[in-house]
């Protein structure tokens, strides 16, 4: 036998070939020609695997189909082997007596009837039930709760800057302002002025309207400020955290940011601040001045009016003024009342302060003068 033997240089080829030592670039070369055969690979078991599954689909519904078929076809044997007893039992029927043809004639009659309402009824159950069955569900809506603890009105002086559009400078201060009452109490909601009930309520400064109009509804009397300056509102606001907490936080950035966030002294939606009394002073306690105005309007009026007494600034006459160089602004205390009662309030309260009248209300004859304002008739002005 011949053995056929690897020439010599073709050894050397192979041996050379185990020893090559590759360069990085050769390497990364052979590694994503490796992950491409890889790839192509994966890939045509999977297109194998899809074959495999459709075809056995294929023959489930064919197998299904075959069924069916002969399912059909045994169903229509039945059906004409019943069709024919059928007609040879008519036949039978036929050759009987006409007496009794009467009867069966009235019998098959009522069982008509009978089966025809028994359909109707199970088609309306049907109908409802189907009504039932695709009828959507209602889906449950969750509600936010705008109630809180405490709900309490204030009285708010607010910085605007001037800038070139002033609603926009103004709804700037105001997101500010709620953002700081949200980082000391972050259950803050501020709700429409005029509701009787909380029923709408900003819960973010987002939530701020960008319309003038709806905004007053929450900001009551606020106004616009072209030039900067100050504006003046009402605020009706829900709270968790207690009052106090709120007014000595809110002192802090008030000052910084020129504003001011006070309680109202009467805690009533809206009031009427029309009269001052002349000769009051600062050293006089508000809480006692109101005690002995409730009891003298019970033995008038057998009443208590809602009002309260704050020491503040007011525009008036120069003849009225309390110092000796004559000024248009004077401190003094501002009688406030209840807005539904303030006819019925002031008039009582005229009778007590009156020139006419010789009652000391804390050792002092005070006298109710009023505000200089475009509200009161021109008369009262004079």
């Amino acid at each position: 036998m011949k053995t056929t033997e690897t020439p010599i240089n073709v050894m050397q080829e192979q041996l050379q070939n185990a020893l090559k030592v590759f360069s990085p670039q050769e390497k990364i070369k052979k590694i994503r020609q490796q992950a491409k055969a890889n790839a192509a690979e994966a890939k045509r078991k999977i297109k194998e695997a899809q074959m495999k599954e459709k075809n056995r689909k294929l023959q489930k519904n064919s197998s299904n189909n075959r069924k069916e078929k002969v399912n059909t076809e045994s169903k229509k044997s039945i059906s004409r082997k019943v069709s024919e007893s059928n007609k040879s039992s008519k036949n039978t029927n036929q050759t009987s007596t006409d007496n009794n043809r009467m009867e069966t004639d009235s019998d098959d009659q009522t069982n008509e009837e009978e089966e025809e309402s028994s359909q109707s009824e199970n088609d309306e159950s049907m109908d409802e039930d189907s009504e039932e069955e695709f009828t959507p569900k209602k889906l449950k809506q969750s509600k936010i709760s705008i109630h809180r603890n405490y709900n309490t009105y204030f009285s708010v002086k607010l910085k605007v800057e001037k800038g070139g559009i002033a609603t926009k400078q103004l709804l700037k201060s105001l997101k500010t302002f709620y953002g700081q009452l949200y980082l000391i109490d972050p259950d803050i909601a501020i709700y429409d002025y005029e509701s009787a009930k909380p029923t709408q309520a900003i819960l973010s400064s987002k939530n701020i309207p960008h319309d003038f109009s709806i905004m007053k509804t929450y900001f009551n009397n606020i106004n616009v400020k072209p030039n900067g300056g100050h504006t003046w509102f009402q605020v009706w606001i829900g709270h968790t955290e207690p009052i106090e907490n709120i007014t000595v936080n809110m002192k802090h950035w008030s000052s910084e940011n020129d504003s001011f966030l006070y309680k109202k002294r009467l805690q009533e939606k809206f009031t009427a601040k029309d009269y001052w009394l002349l000769w009051s002073t600062e050293r006089m306690d508000n809480e006692i001045l109101k005690d002995e105005i409730d009891e003298l309007t019970m033995k008038i009026v057998k009443k208590k009016f809602q009002l309260s007494f704050n020491f503040g600034m007011v525009r008036k006459d120069t003849k009225f003024s309390n110092n000796s160089i004559p000024s248009k602004w004077n401190k003094a205390m501002i009688i406030e009342v209840k807005r539904e009662e303030k006819t019925e309030a002031y008039s009582i309260l005229g009778r007590i302060f009156s020139t006419s009248n010789n009652i000391k209300v804390l050792g002092t004859e005070m006298r109710m003068i009023p505000v200089l304002n475009s509200d009161l008739p021109s008369h009262t002005k004079k």
